[in-house]
């Protein structure tokens, strides 16, 4: 590969993930914007060193929390080595891919991170991608032709959520009561997290019963989807979220409604930002979460792609990689911050 072509993309799914879009300007501190062309950067540290510039396209980049710590960080790192970041938020989800590829291209990117919302629409622009000498990094979903590709497995990411429920409303409740399932089923991959959920639940609670599975991935919609179940099933044991963002929407609700002490209820999803952590510290119904440290991994990435532009190998025996899974409730979550932390400045 040479040196003159190569960009190495970098991703970001979600989902919602959870699902999860933003633009930076100059320093440290990402500025929300839907441009699809917003970018900053500085001069090379090293005047020999090619001045690198990378973009990144992702839903919700400029809204999502744990997005928002990753573009950070990134752009904390383009500022030292003169780097320029470019910043695309799929406002539209996959509509807007295949305008924010060509964008990328035009501006003679040489690393781009993508947010696989749809494996079809990405796959049609590849070949593009590749001609013009980019190297492309998938998030969410591997698309042939990738360089790189972070992913969770989001069946056993689902499994987690949904055992770590069940086994909350087995101390609870004995194992029976009932449980609502807030998802985002337009993709594949979410619908795995979803199904497992379904089944870590009922593995841990077989005479549980998931009384509905429904949209809830966003903030207007898991408040909308709380607000139904909470109408439909006052006596709702557990609310399973696809991510934080659902979750913290629905903890929102519960507590309008005067039930965010409930010992009888809980709220089970995936990722950890601030908000999370603060509402885990409420000692209330939000009670755990698996976090998947998404803001390092993404920064993970960032790096491997550096690397690889710069020696123009490519670490082939370890192009998926997955999201780690971490267990987190109020009890254990200083150490595991304090872990995280050090992990992330390594």
């Amino acid at each position: 590969m040479k040196n003159s072509k190569k960009l190495v993309a970098l991703l970001l799914s979600l989902s919602m993930v959870f699902a999860l879009a933003a633009c930076t300007t100059g320093g440290d501190k990402p500025v929300t914007s839907s441009d699809p062309a917003s970018e900053s950067g500085s001069e090379p540290a090293n005047p020999d060193e090619k001045a690198l510039k990378i973009g990144i396209a992702m839903q919700s980049i400029s809204t999502n929390p744990i997005f928002i710590n990753a573009v950070q960080m990134i752009q904390t790192d383009c500022d030292k080595n003169g780097y320029t970041l470019i910043t695309t938020d799929l406002v539209n989800g996959a509509e807007d891919i295949p305008n924010a590829l060509e964008n990328f291209v035009s501006a003679g990117c040489d690393i781009v991170m993508i947010h696989v919302l749809d494996p079809d629409t990405v796959a049609t622009k590849m070949e593009e991608m590749q001609k013009a000498g980019i190297m492309v990094a998938a998030y969410d979903t591997y698309v042939e032709g990738c360089t790189y590709c972070l992913m969770a497995d989001n069946y056993e990411l689902g499994v987690n959520i949904g055992k770590m429920a069940g086994e909350f409303l087995k101390k609870t409740t004995g194992g029976k009561g009932k449980a609502a399932i807030l998802t985002y089923d337009l993709t594949e991959e979410f619908q795995k997290r979803g199904n497992g959920m379904e089944d870590g639940f009922y593995a841990v609670c077989p005479d549980a019963e998931i009384v509905i599975r429904t949209a809830g991935c966003w903030v207007d919609e898991a408040t909308q989807a709380s607000e139904n179940v909470l109408a439909a099933y006052p006596d709702i044991n557990v609310i399973m979220t696809l991510g934080e963002q659902g979750a913290l929407a629905s903890y929102e609700v519960f507590k309008a409604a005067g039930k965010g002490k409930d010992a009888n209820i809980g709220i089970f999803t995936a990722e950890l930002t601030d908000p999370g952590v603060t509402a885990l510290r409420d000692g209330g119904i939000y009670r755990g979460t698996i976090s998947v440290e998404l803001d390092a991994s993404l920064f993970e990435m960032y790096k491997r792609c550096i690397e690889a532009e710069k020696s123009g190998k490519v670490d082939e025996a370890n192009k998926i990689v997955y999201f780690p899974m971490v267990p987190v409730q109020l009890d254990g979550l200083d150490e595991y911050l304090a872990g995280y932390e050090a992990r992330k400045v390594q």
